[in-house]
């Protein structure tokens, strides 16, 4: 016998023992003995899995997309048009199709735009430094008119947020937000909105459409108004 593999006479029973004991105690617990390989055994109630036990996790902001493609405002026929977000060159062709000498119409402009945008009028009859017959036709082909406001909120610091309903009944909202050497003006550019903010009234609307610059010019003008 080598010297490897020579043991004291005394220490083989021990070993062979110990092997058995462990044996025994695999066999008493139905598994296997140490060092063998486990066997998977199913559990008892162990079913498999099917589709309805996956849930789908919901996102916290789902995003409307249900609306898209977006659509401009339809214009009513019957309907007089507002002046309110038009540019000089608009302006120019709005005097032109109520009849407005060519030779006048950059002044009319000049004087339209003073009295919509520096200093807010709301009414044609209050430009004084025209004619009555040209007030007349303005008002009758045109409208200085403002969105309604539905609600006003002020917080103490200042802060107002106006609640608009425009042209088809749809609602937006405008925040101005004072600072100590500025203001902060918030407008709507859209009917609802794809972001579902809940603090937000736009948000909870679906998307829509998208306003006019008339629509958004005119949240300045009220909020100014006010």
């Amino acid at each position: 016998m080598s010297e490897r593999n020579r043991q004291p006479a005394g220490e083989r029973p021990a070993a062979a023992g110990a092997a058995a004991s462990r044996v025994a105690s695999a066999a008493a617990l139905g598994g296997a003995p140490a060092g063998d390989a486990p066997t998977a055994r199913p559990h008892p109630t162990a079913r498999p899995i099917t589709a309805a036990d996956v849930r789908p996790r919901t996102p916290a902001i789902t995003p409307d997309v249900a609306t898209l493609p977006r659509r401009d405002a339809a214009p009513d026929p019957a309907a007089r048009r507002s002046l309110i977000g038009l540019d000089r060159t608009a302006l120019l062709a709005a005097l032109g199709e109520i009849g407005v000498p060519a030779a006048q119409r950059k002044m009319r402009v000049e004087q339209l735009w003073s009295w919509i945008y520096q200093r807010g009028a709301t009414d044609f009859a209050a430009m004084l430094n025209m004619s009555k017959a040209l007030r007349t036709d303005l008002a009758a082909a045109f409208t200085l008119a403002r969105p309604e406001i539905v609600a006003r909120q002020i917080s103490r610091d200042g802060t107002r947020k106006y609640l608009l309903r425009i042209a088809g009944g749809h609602e937006v909202e405008a925040v101005y937000i004072p600072e100590a050497s500025r203001g902060t003006l918030c407008v709507s550019s859209q009917v609802g909105c794809t972001l579902t903010c809940t603090f937000c009234h736009t948000g909870t609307q679906k998307l829509v459409r998208n306003l006019t610059a008339g629509e958004i010019v005119a949240q300045i003008l009220v909020c100014r108004d006010d």
